[in-house]
């Protein structure tokens, strides 16, 4: 059944959807849809759709492959498998007729078959959130379209405590340094590192390339957002749709040669920030620093030895603010008076005419005459730009600002567009001189800043913390707060900075910082998380300010972990507790109102609202039909049962409040009677609840998770047969408190990282669980978490002056000896992720402990499953004459 959107716009009369405003700027008249021509089919009737029924309607290939952005107000069919159509009832088809379980010849639900499901899960494609598209025509039909196109409000599909409960779409987590994104059955969707952007730099393009021919190269990876390149500049900023499609390009691009030169070009990330939890890493600034323009200068002694004496004592004293250094000049055979001192570093405005500084220098030289000589540099625009120059030609700027000067030196700030680029000016330019200024060596180190955001009201509770860990805080990193902006208004939120050129010492500093912002989680009795989907809702958000007020503790709400965190003095976090408690059980008492979409309105009036009323279990409802709302005085366990209700009724399904018939008793799980109420879920079958949340919790283990699926048995007699429907993420909430989801989900991703061995990697530190790619020789990332720099096609620290061939090279006689340390006892690599394995006793199958993979032990081939049909087992028996010992 197409998705619904829960703010799409529901009419007895749907419309074709007006224009949108792709992200580009690009305007789509019409859908833009590449139509699949076939024989014209009707399509059945949903709720939910805006096609006509029993029209002859083209098949959408953008919902094919996932990208349809109008959902279900699409003009083309959103359906795989075209039918007959139907008439259905609100409710929908009989589920327990397409099961071959009805028993009720007077059945008020359409008896219609389907196809049959398959037992084999299939990973569930990852769809775009559906839009909200204003409609200007309903509002005014006379009115007409304005120039600029009609803004997308974009309605994050897994936000359910806003909307009635509809299904989540996904649900995204930062956890090991990436964002991982989960849907139905806690099955990793898609996972982006923190070392992936959908920007590409790419380099070394020649001369007579022209724009088409590099844009419809790249083109063959992905869609384009962006394209842009300075005239006679030999590199380009291409921004892709993902950085799946960023990433692709990096490696085909190696082999794509363009120009009449049939140059190779190549291609990086740009990567100009990078998200480290609540934070922003930024790696892409410099620092230079060099001596600004200073006078040589000659003291004049009578005598050789009170010449020497002068230049011993002169020697790295400051003279108006600037360090000066003295040196003896030897005289000459025939010299016989006017003896000299060399004085290198007199500031500038010794030569500004200012009698009196010179006065100063002959009273403070103890000179008898000063003879002041030229500039050792003049500082201009074209010193400046030349200075610029040679930092472009490690990367493109963004920035290049000077600073006053302070002292004998002069600073300098540089913004790369990427933290490599940045990288790579520091290494080549540091402790070089420049003949534009003076042969005077510049000093370059590259900067890298941690960038933090808090509400004001968190920042004021742990200021005092913050005060003291900048003054205790190692020499090498800084601490910034900006508690105002630049125009001196009051900041909210306010920003703080932690940086440092020494990436050891901000990772110390980031760790105690973390420690600070990380606050106290509030738990109930038995050490529990509390928390209510109330908190995320405007009645939470009131509640949680009055706390604050009344404690001066801050309470952090996060909506995704579903955490509530306390910020302060230990005796406010102790009073807000128990304050949260308190208010906690008295809003379970108060009204709750649930919003209504339109287009389930007419199913509760016609016979829905009753059966609402039966799951609210005696609690009081009321329906307001003009502000589509429901109102509900009662606990979160009638909550939950009516928003359930509302789920069903929204996909144009029954109410089940009991089991039906004598099949819906027993649960899957195990196979007794289900006592109590039932959890139904999107496929119809129901299960006890305690029996669902053991089967959730068990797939907890990372070391041996399982995607939440339906354990039904479809086919009773004959081949065993599972229904195998994903469970839904909303019904995984309902089932799992928040410390449970996140070991969910936590288990999910590890055993999807260790499934795809040659596509992850974690940081080598040990007891670092960044998560990253592997890329070419040559490429180093910097690590999120404990900043140390990587070598992300070695897998190890960096490795200063070797190339990767040279590092491997290096390791080759440690190689050799673990080799043969392995050979004689028995360890080999498995064949899919390398790890090693030492097998211990048993039968030849073996399960590798990393990647799941079944292996022969004999001859290390590898097998999906272990049935004794087929598989591995049989491959033995077969290959081997049995399975050995």
């Amino acid at each position: 059944m197409p998705l619904s959107s829960p703010t799409s716009l529901s009419s007895d009369d749907p419309t074709e959807p007006p224009a949108l405003a792709s992200v580009d700027g690009r305007k789509d008249a019409t859908h833009d849809c590449e139509v699949l021509e076939s024989t014209p089919q009707t399509v059945p009737l949903d709720t939910t759709s805006s096609t006509t029924p029993g029209a002859s309607v083209p098949v959408c290939s953008h919902f094919i492959s996932g990208t349809c952005r109008f959902g279900d107000q699409c003009r083309l069919s959103h359906s795989l498998q075209p039918a007959a159509p139907v008439s259905f009832t609100t409710f929908g088809a009989c589920k327990f007729f397409q099961l071959g379980r009805c028993s009720k010849s007077d059945c008020p639900f359409p008896h219609v078959e389907q196809a049959p499901t398959s037992s084999t899960f299939a990973y569930p494609r990852l769809l775009k959130s559906p839009v909200f598209v204003p409609d200007i025509k309903a509002a005014d039909p006379n009115a007409s379209l304005p120039p600029e196109p009609p803004s997308i409000i974009t309605q994050p599909v897994y936000d359910e405590l806003a909307l009635p409960t509809v299904e989540l779409l996904d649900v995204e987590r930062v956890m090991m340094g990436c964002k991982v994104s989960f849907g139905p059955g806690a099955v990793v969707l898609s996972l982006t590192t923190a070392f992936e952007s959908a920007i590409l730099l790419v380099s070394n393009i020649p001369d007579d390339a022209s724009r088409e021919t590099l844009m419809t190269l790249l083109e063959t990876f992905g869609d384009i957002r962006t394209f842009s390149r300075e005239p006679g500049s030999d590199s380009a900023r291409v921004e892709f749709s993902n950085p799946r499609q960023a990433a692709s390009a990096i490696e085909g691009l190696t082999d794509s040669r363009v120009g009449s030169r049939s140059v190779s070009l190549s291609a990086k990330f740009e990567l100009g920030a990078v998200q480290v939890g609540v934070a922003t890493l930024r790696s892409t600034k410099v620092k230079l620093s060099f001596f600004a323009p200073s006078f040589l200068g000659y003291a004049h002694y009578d005598s050789v030895t009170k010449a020497r004496n002068e230049a011993k004592r002169l020697d790295a004293m400051v003279f108006e603010g600037a360090t000066i250094r003295a040196a003896f000049q030897a005289p000459s055979r025939t010299q016989r008076s006017s003896f000299s001192v060399v004085l290198k570093g007199l500031p500038g405005r010794i030569r500004s005419g200012d009698a009196k500084i010179r006065q100063h220098l002959v009273a403070f030289t103890h000179a008898d005459s000063i003879t002041i000589g030229p500039p050792t540099y003049h500082l201009s625009d074209n010193v400046v730009t030349s200075i610029r120059t040679s930092l472009e030609r490690h990367g493109r700027l963004e920035s290049f600002d000077l600073s006053p000067q302070r002292g004998s030196k002069i600073a300098a700030w540089a913004q790369f567009a990427s933290s490599d680029s940045a990288a790579q000016a520091a290494v080549e330019l540091h402790g070089k001189p420049l003949r534009r200024l003076g042969k005077s060596p510049v000093w370059v180190e590259q900067v890298h800043a941690l960038r933090f955001s808090l509400p004001r009201a968190q920042f004021l509770v742990v200021k005092d913390e913050l005060d003291r860990l900048s003054a205790t805080v190692d020499v090498a990193s800084k601490l910034r707060y900006y508690e105002f902006d630049q125009e001196g208004a009051v900041a909210d939120p306010v920003v703080l900075r932690l940086y440092s050129s020494d990436a050891k010492s901000l990772a110390r500093a980031k760790a105690t910082l973390d420690t600070i912002l990380q606050g106290e989680r509030v738990l109930g009795a038995q050490d529990t998380v509390i928390w209510d989907d109330m908190f995320s809702t405007e009645e939470g958000r009131v509640l949680l300010n009055e706390v604050h007020r009344s404690t001066s503790a801050y309470v952090e709400c996060n909506t995704r972990s579903r955490l509530l965190r306390l910020h302060g003095q230990p005796r406010a976090r102790s009073e807000a507790r128990l304050m949260l408690l308190r208010l906690l059980e008295e809003a379970h008492e108060r009204n709750h109102i649930i919003p209504v979409e339109r287009n389930i309105l007419r199913s509760l009036l016609s016979g829905g609202f009753r059966d609402l009323q039966k799951e609210a279990k005696g609690c009081e409802l009321q329906l307001d039909i003009v502000r589509r709302t429901i109102t509900l005085r009662g606990d979160a366990v009638a909550v939950a049962a009516v928003r359930r209700a509302i789920d069903q009724l929204a996909r144009g399904k029954a109410i089940i409040s009991a089991p039906v018939g004598e099949h819906t008793s027993i649960c899957p799980v195990c196979f007794c009677e289900i006592e109590g109420k039932p959890i139904v879920l999107t496929c119809g079958h129901a299960y006890d609840a305690d029996c669902l949340r053991l089967l959730a919790q068990s797939s907890s283990s990372s070391s041996d998770f399982k995607p939440l699926l339906c354990v039904a048995e479809l086919s009773p007699s004959g081949t065993p047969k599972t229904c195998a429907t994903a469970i839904s993420f909303a019904q995984i909430r309902e089932l799992l408190g928040p410390e449970d989801e996140s070991r969910l989900l936590e288990a999910s991703a590890r055993a999807h990282i260790s499934s795809h061995p040659d596509e992850f990697h974690y940081c080598p530190t040990p007891d670092c669980e960044v998560i990253y790619r592997p890329a070419r020789a040559g490429t180093f990332i910097r690590c999120t978490s404990c900043l140390v720099l990587v070598c992300a096609h070695c897998h190890v620290e960096e490795h200063a002056g070797l190339s990767c061939a040279e590092h491997k090279d290096s390791l080759r006689p440690h190689a050799e000896l673990f080799a043969r340390w392995k050979l004689e006892n028995g360890v080999k690599s498995c064949p899919r992720c390398s790890a090693d394995i030492q097998k211990n006793g048993g039968c030849n199958h073996i399960t590798c402990a990393s990647c799941k993979i079944h292996i022969c032990w004999v001859c290390m081939k590898t097998f999906d499953d272990q049935d004794m049909s087929g598989g591995v087992y049989n491959h033995m028996r077969k290959t081997h004459g049995g399975f050995g010992g």
